[in-house]
């Protein structure tokens, strides 16, 4: 349930440069009707988007949220998600920046938390070759200073796993 705010984290990494062309789901709410919210990165120009869908007009809105995801094989980046029925903000890398945030029209009640695309008959966005690691769900809307120490401790765990295993 949204209507009191949640907060989802999430550290992403492309395994395989030669993916298709295409609008990949990073992470994806759905409700009974299909897609509530999603996060989604273009592999060809590294731009991240919001969709989300109002639960009124029964319509989607996407913006454009980051244009300096560094998309090449195993690289990491990190993307948390505050969410609530009327507000939205996207961190990269713990950043926030001018358009990571916005009003919405959501539904209070979902069903699934997906990552890393999405194989169901619910929203759109493709399968990508790429591993994701960490990831979490608070049933509360985080600080920005809580999110940052997350994305600190979780890079330097991140660094120290991929050092010891060169």
């Amino acid at each position: 349930q949204i209507s009191n705010g949640i907060t989802v984290e999430d550290w992403f990494s492309l395994l395989d440069v030669t993916q298709p062309a295409a609008v990949h789901l990073l992470i994806a709410l759905n409700g009974a009707a299909g897609g509530v919210f999603n996060v989604l990165v273009d592999n060809t120009t590294g731009f991240i988007y919001v969709r989300a869908y109002d639960k009124v007009t029964r319509a989607y809105t996407q913006t454009l949220v980051n244009n300096q995801v560094n998309w090449t094989g195993g690289a990491w980046f990190h993307i948390a998600l505050t969410l609530t029925e009327t507000t939205w903000q996207v961190y990269v890398n713990a950043g926030s920046f001018t358009g990571a945030s916005g009003t919405c029209n959501l539904a209070p009640n979902w069903y699934q938390l997906s990552f890393n695309g999405q194989a169901s008959r619910f929203g759109t966005g493709a399968m990508w070759k790429g591993v994701i690691s960490q990831a979490v769900l608070f049933p509360a809307v985080l600080p920005q200073t809580r999110i940052v120490t997350h994305y600190w401790a979780s890079l330097n765990a991140l660094s120290a796993t991929d050092a010891a295993s060169n």
